[in-house]
């Protein structure tokens, strides 16, 4: 576990030839492509390059009225005494801030689904890390098809959004 910031330095930047993905990473695959964390070598390089300008500092500072607006509409919603699920909540406002402010698209009204198949991935990750797991997502086990449909719902909104 690194956590001073020269470490990490010398592992992501310095030294990142000498390191590569975990077998989690490498599974992420499955749900993520081979995008930006789980790409690695001079094809992660060049997916870095790509999307190093959506990180520079003047945009990140426009991120944060994007974030407050969202924020502030969203809690806006909330009734005094009323109990609100904050996971389910805050993913959702997540998922609405990363598409309006990376990708300039409003995905407001389908946040809840969007969630839902996030939730599906999530609940599936353990069983993606199990020794030759590789088999059963051959199996149309029945979360195996809950899987694949999130992941074709997850597909179908980055596509729009690309």
């Amino acid at each position: 576990m690194l956590n001073h910031p020269d470490l990490i330095k010398d592992v992501l930047v310095t030294h990142n030839r000498n390191f590569t993905k975990s077998r989690a990473l490498e599974r992420s695959k499955l749900i993520l492509g081979n995008g930006l964390i789980t790409s690695e070598g001079e094809y992660h390089l060049r997916q870095r390059r790509l999307a190093q300008p959506a990180f520079h500092h003047r945009r990140i500072s426009n991120y944060g009225k994007v974030m407050v607006d969202y924020a502030t509409r969203l809690s806006e919603q909330w009734i005094d005494g009323e109990k609100v699920e904050m996971h389910g909540e805050m993913m959702a406002l997540t998922l609405a801030i990363v598409a309006k402010t990376l990708y300039d698209t409003d995905i407001e009204s389908e946040t809840d689904e969007i969630a839902h198949a996030v939730g599906v991935i999530i609940n599936m990750f353990p069983r993606m890390l199990f020794p030759y797991s590789e088999i059963l997502d051959r199996i149309p086990l029945p979360e195996t098809i809950r899987f694949e449909k999130a992941r074709e719902r997850l597909n179908k909104t980055v596509y729009s959004m690309i």
